[in-house]
């Protein structure tokens, strides 16, 4: 995307899940304009300080971002018609339950352009851990939990290429999976992501 982007033209991402806008801020950075939107109301304020704190480094910032708390339904109520060009979400999809998981990558779906980008990473099977982690009885290879007591609730829906094609395959083109890492704090071993990238095939009517 960085590569065709004409700079003359504003280009709107999605960051969904933006938690304190890292990845939010990084797009602004290379000149997006980026809509942030998190279910956490106290993430959002992070964010939205983060920005104002980014605006007033002196560093150039061609893009520009806005922070919503809520879900893509509310946030583009007021936004009557509009499309976005991408939308982006990093270790969100395997925190939600079966049904949000659908719910939320199709709705993402509606509001892109036609052509648009659809960029998700959440955690694989590969992120297992069976020194801090196990699977749920009857739920072997798809649901965990950690064995600390203090971590009761934080349950991980392990993400895999079926469970995205099935939510949102027959809505995009030219789809690839890739397998990644991400560096944890200190002494913590790296995230195992699944990550997923693909473009529309034509718009979706939104009710």
């Amino acid at each position: 995307m960085n590569g065709n982007l004409r700079r003359s033209e504003r280009v709107e991402i999605v960051d969904w899940g933006c938690g304190y806008g890292r990845d939010s801020l990084c797009f602004v950075e290379l000149g997006f304009d980026v809509i942030g939107i998190d279910v956490s109301r106290k993430a959002v304020a992070l964010a939205r300080a983060a920005y104002k704190q980014r605006q007033k480094s002196g560093i150039p910032l061609v893009g520009s971002a806005s922070f919503h708390a809520g879900n893509m339904r509310s946030v583009f109520r007021s936004r009557a018609g509009q499309r976005v060009c991408a939308f982006f979400s990093n270790r969100v999809l395997h925190l939600l339950s079966e049904t949000d998981f659908r719910d939320a990558t199709r709705e993402a779906i509606r509001y892109l352009e036609q052509d648009a980008y659809f960029c998700v990473s959440a955690r694989s099977p590969d992120d297992f851990n069976p020194a801090v982690m196990e699977w749920m009885p009857g739920r072997e290879e798809k649901l965990a939990k950690y064995k600390d007591s203090a971590r009761d609730g934080h349950e991980i829906a392990f993400v895999t290429k079926e469970r995205l094609l099935r939510a949102v395959g027959h809505d995009l083109r030219d789809t690839n999976f890739l397998s990644a890492t991400e560096p944890e704090r200190v002494g913590a071993p790296d995230t195992h992501l699944l990550v997923m990238l693909g473009r529309t095939k034509h718009r979706r009517t939104i009710a």
